[in-house]
């Protein structure tokens, strides 16, 4: 690859947004409703390998539910796309997108006449003519394409993007002689077409060499009006080590363009100034243009890295309140990220650590039974002088090999030590008549977030800690995960809190795709060991304590641990990043619920987390209570279920 190429093929993102592996995973992946789009295998066979029998191509919808749907093309042409056609046939913006999004899945030859007849209901003439051309190319009706845009500008006039479009269809014809004037005609009416002034540059190169690439470049720059071309030599300057030659581009740039500054524009800048490590050059230009409304985290990233990278963190702080203020909940991942880079920054410029402040949370009896709520009128009233047990977890050791890094690991392991707890405590509480409460650790500052440590709880510090509790518990059981090896283990720790005296010390191991009979086990081994160590005997779970089984078992015990993340949303001090994706989350229970359409326990704990999100992100909860309406009306719950929602949700 030539230098010039290299020029032009450098990422078009901003480097300062954090890279997937810097930042905590969300809950689940999320399923949006969009359009469709294929679903197939296109990696190349092997050189040498026979033919591989060709797949069927498969198309991905969405349902009511938002649940996956996948069709095969017969079905989606039969049943989806004629539908589509029909609602949008007479509204061009609709139908447009239709046929843009259905050549993208291959069906290519099916949206010509669609592409036709837009092309006579479009009052922009130019975008329809454009698209239908495009249909005819992709569908290798060269002459048709050709035809098409050459009819348009002969009734029309010149157009640099239907000239551009045709400049495409020459070199699909390999008329290498009309392309390049074609090209720089379409640059002479428009020089800020980024495809087709990129195109010109390279082909010059590869013909003349890049020193003639460059040439182009300032005779695009030399146009009426160009000032996109200058942002290449800019880049290109600050590859030569030209700073000066550069600044003086960018400031060629700005005098042309209105305020606010493109985002696209102003992110690249201060990108490039970013990679080229010209960091005051950066602040220098690109505060001055920051509005924060329209540049947003696009180019404030870029600032956020700039001021860390300058020494500046109490200037990054300032940026990242200003970020936070405007309450975007697709940005709350990476604002995540910045806050603990610039925690940490601001930590290295004072001198000294700052030590964070720890403690545990109590959380008596389910997650999801809160005493304010209707749900206790359905559960046993415990007794008075009714005996406490405490569980502790958030204790993890991990090992990774490449292929299952540390984060991911560390991600899943640490759920799984907070929902363990959670789950023997729920158990303990809905099938004995002894109450069940969570110790969970937690940091109050310097942000509140969970606590999770790599080593297992001693049996005085669990001790000190339920004494702490003032829950009078006369033990206290500690969860402890190795997550280590194709095999996982979990330990089981139970402790006299009177003298902090080990009872009993039971470690399981477990294929961690697999975790159901270890932790059911984990669950009877804690009941036994209550039954016979402090007399606490079994007793009738409520009527709608009905565990799924299986997947669905695994999915919602880490449920439990979901609802504890929104539960803690509320505390005082939490960061910034501490719930994401709560979109994710409210989807994943819904998806539990429909599997278990019968069952009125994971109805019940999707319900108390939309009213705990009710509280803080309320727009989430409104967006997505029409599926859950949609749930109730398809699938009832039998009694009690029925009534409990009833009124769980009277209020929401």
């Amino acid at each position: 690859m030539s230098f010039f190429k290299k020029l032009f093929s450098q990422k078009e993102t901003s480097p300062a947004e954090p890279n997937e592996a810097s930042m905590p995973a969300t809950s689940e992946p999320a399923p949006e409703a969009t359009t469709p789009t294929p679903a197939g295998d296109s990696t190349p066979a092997p050189e040498g390998a026979a033919p591989a029998q060709p797949r069927e191509r498969k198309f991905l919808a969405y349902d009511a539910f938002g649940r996956q749907v996948v069709l095969g093309r017969e079905e989606w042409l039969k049943n989806v796309i004629p539908q589509q056609l029909k609602n949008a046939w007479d509204q061009p913006e609709q139908l447009g997108t239709i046929i843009l999004h259905s050549v993208a899945d291959g069906l290519v030859d099916e949206m010509i006449a669609p592409a036709e007849h837009l092309v006579e209901i479009d009052p922009n003439r130019e975008r329809s003519t454009v698209l239908l051309a495009s249909v005819y190319g992709q569908a290798n009706r060269l002459a048709d394409a050709e035809y098409t845009l050459k009819s348009y500008l002969a009734q029309h006039g010149d157009s640099a993007v239907v000239l551009a479009n045709l400049a495409k269809v020459f070199s699909l014809q390999k008329n290498d002689a009309e392309v390049l004037p074609t090209l720089w005609h379409s640059l002479e009416l428009d020089p800020n077409q980024d495809t087709p002034l990129s195109w010109y540059a390279l082909l010059v190169a590869e013909k003349d060499g890049d020193d003639a690439g460059l040439a182009a470049l300032r005779r695009i720059a030399a146009l009426h009006g160009s000032w996109r071309a200058q942002f290449w030599l800019a880049r290109y300057a600050l590859t030569q080590k030209q700073l000066e030659t550069a600044l003086s581009y960018y400031d060629e740039i700005l005098e042309k363009l209105p305020r606010p500054v493109p985002a696209e524009l102003l992110a690249q800048i201060s990108a490039d100034l970013g990679q080229a490590n010209h960091i005051d050059a950066l602040l220098k230009l690109t505060i001055p243009l920051y509005d924060i409304a329209v540049h947003g985290l696009y180019v404030g990233a870029n600032l956020l890295k700039a001021y860390l990278a300058a020494g500046k963190p109490a200037e990054a702080r300032t940026l990242l309140d200003q970020l936070l203020a405007l309450d975007k909940p697709e940005w709350r991942q990476a604002l995540s990220y910045w806050d603990t880079q610039i925690l940490r920054a601001e930590i290295a410029k004072s001198g000294q650590p700052i030590p964070p402040k720890m403690g545990t949370i109590m959380v008596e009896g389910p997650i999801w039974l809160r005493k304010e709520l209707p749900i206790v009128e359905f559960c046993p009233t415990k007794a008075e002088n009714a005996p406490n047990i405490c569980f502790v977890g958030s204790t993890v050791e991990v090992g990774a090999s490449p292929q299952k890094p540390i984060p991911r690991i560390l991600e899943i392991a640490g759920r799984l030590s907070r929902a363990v707890p959670l789950f023997l405590s729920e158990q303990l509480h809905l099938r004995t008549p002894a109450i069940g409460t969570v110790l969970q650790p937690w940091v109050h500052a310097p942000r509140g977030t969970f606590a999770l440590f790599n080593k297992p709880i001693l049996e005085a510090e669990a001790a000190a800690h339920t004494k702490a509790s003032g829950t009078n518990a006369e033990f206290v059981f500690a969860t402890h995960l190795i997550a280590t090896g194709e095999q996982w283990h979990i330990t089981l720790r139970m402790t006299r809190v009177s003298n902090g005296a080990l009872v009993n010390a039971t470690s399981i191991d477990f294929d961690p795709k697999k975790p159901e009979p270890a932790i059911r086990a984990v669950s009877d081994l804690a009941l036994n060991l209550c039954k016979q160590h402090a007399g606490i005997e079994a007793a009738d779970a409520p009527a709608f304590y009905q565990l799924p089984a299986g997947d669905d078992f695994v999915s919602y015990v880490l449920r439990l641990e979901q609802a504890l993340n929104v539960s803690f949303c509320s505390i005082e001090g939490v960061g910034p990043g501490f719930l994401i994706g709560e979109s994710d989350i409210l989807q994943g229970n819904l998806f539990l619920c429909l599997n278990q359409p019968e069952n009125p326990l994971p109805r019940i704990v999707l319900s108390y987390i939309m009213l705990q999100l009710k509280i803080f992100r309320r727009s989430a909860v409104e967006q997505f209570y029409g599926r859950f309406d949609l749930l109730q009306k398809q699938f009832p719950l039998p009694e009690p279920g029925a009534t409990i929602i009833d009124k769980l949700l009277q209020d929401l």
